[in-house]
């Protein structure tokens, strides 16, 4: 493999590209074990090229707009410290007791208030459709008595986060707020070591870019952000030289893999 992997390394984008075709082809034809055995290892070297490559490209793309990675100050200054604020706010004012305090006194106010400033602190929900449509939702006293309980319960509950998700966006579908961004966003703050932020349209091309063979659904589920995880731990090894904190960091540079001309602040 060893051999065949320094083989593919010379090679051209467009001779990969047609050693796939024909490594595919050879799977799915007539070919005996053997040549089967041959096509499938050269696909196999052939994806982890051309893996290699895409993530090299965006790696340096990633490090020329923000000279020092992860750890320089314009990184820290236009994408991390931001979150790393909202964050400290997330898990101040929807900590565990304060909410079953307010739950308890169906106080739905002062709840909306404190949701409503940890979605004001990043522009992850932007102004727009997204942010309207879940604050205009949230302050409904009907839709308040199940929506933060179940907030409540995917913060602080019982069980692992994916499993926490799950019974999250369950809640969310019920209530009409089918996005993968509104479940995502309050744990991705709140555990940012174990949690990915998704909007799906740009997980989505994430996957694609990187060559990580998984699918989003349409709507958020247990299983499908399980995958999340696995593809944000994956990343987290290949971006190892640049020293990756946490979630936060992957999520910037996912948006910044995913459109390099986002705005400052994403």
């Amino acid at each position: 493999m060893a051999s065949l992997i320094d083989q593919v390394r010379n090679e051209s984008d467009d001779r990969l590209q047609g050693l796939r075709r024909e490594a595919r082809q050879a799977l799915n034809g007539d070919a005996g074990p053997d040549r089967q055995d041959e096509a499938e290892a050269l696909l196999l070297a052939v994806e982890q090229e051309l893996e290699r490559r895409r993530l090299t490209a965006v790696i340096a793309r990633f490090e020329d707009t923000y000279p020092g990675g992860f750890h320089g100050d314009a990184y820290l200054d236009r994408q991390r410290n931001h979150k790393v604020r909202a964050s400290m706010i997330c898990r101040d004012r929807l900590a565990a007791a304060a909410m079953r305090d307010l739950i308890g006194r169906r106080d739905w106010e002062r709840l909306f208030d404190r949701t409503k400033l940890v979605i004001e602190m990043t522009v992850l929900l932007p102004v727009g459709y997204r942010r309207t449509r879940l604050l205009d939702e949230v302050r409904k006293p009907m839709v308040a008595r199940l929506f933060y309980p179940a907030l409540l319960d995917a913060l602080h509950g019982n069980g692992e986060a994916v499993e926490r998700l799950g019974r999250f966006a369950a809640v969310l579908d019920d209530l009409g707020l089918r996005d993968w961004a509104y479940p995502t966003y309050f744990m991705f703050l709140s555990e940012p070591d174990a949690c990915m932020f998704v909007i799906r349209e740009r997980m989505d091309r994430g996957l694609d870019i990187a060559g990580y063979p998984a699918d989003l659904t349409p709507r958020p589920g247990a299983e499908s952000y399980a995958a999340v995880l696995a593809f944000s731990g994956w990343l987290m090894d290949r971006l190892a030289a640049l020293e990756p904190r946490d979630m936060i960091d992957l999520q910037s540079f996912i948006w910044f893999m995913t459109d390099v001309s986002m705005p400052a602040r994403a």
